[in-house]
């Protein structure tokens, strides 16, 4: 009986354990707008190529929250910044995130300041800050550390998160066979918008990205994560198919199963393909 409590508490444990797990995310800032004061000469920190930032939520923190930063410069060592701590600005709804980098370069400490106009996600501007610490707080707590500005940049955020297929759907479409393969995390694409995202797949025609609008802002898109793919078909007299789909989501950590509402397979297809590639 007691080797078998022993089982149970840990499986509940590790049932626990998964159900708390932080969900994770990857962006990246290309050719950021960016200016420099630094007054040592040897130390250049202008031509900063890419900013890369790594994000992680969880059942407890559902809003995404700074763990990585790295600024990426053509004329200097890489700053990489870890152990943010977040402030909110209720007034404004910004977020405030901050670290303390030891022996940057030619300093000691830096300070690394970042602002986002409320939730971390793909198609928002973050702008960042490094200051020359002057006043540190004990423990250098970074909420409390101030100093001189020598470098500033900003930029919109691309969601670069590594691809999680959720689900592969097969039809058949103008007698060509049609693969559509569901991503799991909806993302902001500057080139096809906003939503989940579909790869289709139209054989003799091509491969194309489908974007559906999800039932939520992009503000939230680390809430929730695609689970399925549902389509219908239906054949008329005249032997026109009509292909309706839906999309199966969750919340992040799944705790409850929606669904968008049906839509027309076809209208998406003829859009897609007749568009340029």
């Amino acid at each position: 009986m007691r080797a078998f409590k022993a089982l149970l508490s840990t499986l509940l444990l590790c049932l626990f354990t998964l159900s708390a797990q932080a969900g994770t995310a990857q962006y990246e800032i290309y050719h950021p707008v960016h200016g420099s004061t630094v007054p040592f000469p040897n130390l250049d920190l202008n031509g900063v190529e890419t900013i890369k930032v790594h994000t992680s939520n969880s059942i407890h923190d559902p809003m995404e929250n700074i763990d990585y930063l790295e600024l990426v410069f053509k004329n200097a060592t890489n700053l990489v910044a870890k152990n943010f701590k977040k402030e909110d600005d209720s007034y404004s709804g910004s977020q405030v995130y901050r670290a303390v980098v030891q022996d940057a370069w030619v300093y000691s400490k830096v300070i690394v300041k970042v602002t986002t106009d409320g939730p971390i996600s793909g198609g928002k501007n973050l702008f960042i800050e490094l200051e020359v610490a002057e006043l540190t707080y004990e423990l250098n707590d970074p909420v409390y550390s101030h100093g001189v500005v020598i470098f500033n940049a900003d930029g919109i955020l691309s969601d670069v998160t590594p691809t999680v297929v959720a689900d592969v759907e097969t039809v058949t479409h103008q007698n060509d066979e049609l693969s559509l393969t569901l991503h799991q995390k909806p993302k902001f694409d500057e080139f096809t918008g906003e939503g989940f995202k579909i790869k289709a797949n139209w054989m003799g025609h091509g491969e194309r990205t489908l974007t559906i609008p999800a039932p939520f802002s992009s503000e939230e898109y680390s809430f929730f994560r695609a689970a399925g793919i549902e389509v219908q078909s239906e054949t008329f007299p005249d032997g026109f198919v009509e292909h309706q789909f839906r999309i199966k989501y969750e919340d992040a950590f799944g705790g409850y199963t929606q669904y968008t509402p049906f839509e027309s397979l076809n209208m998406y297809i003829d859009q897609a393909y007749q568009a340029t590639p």
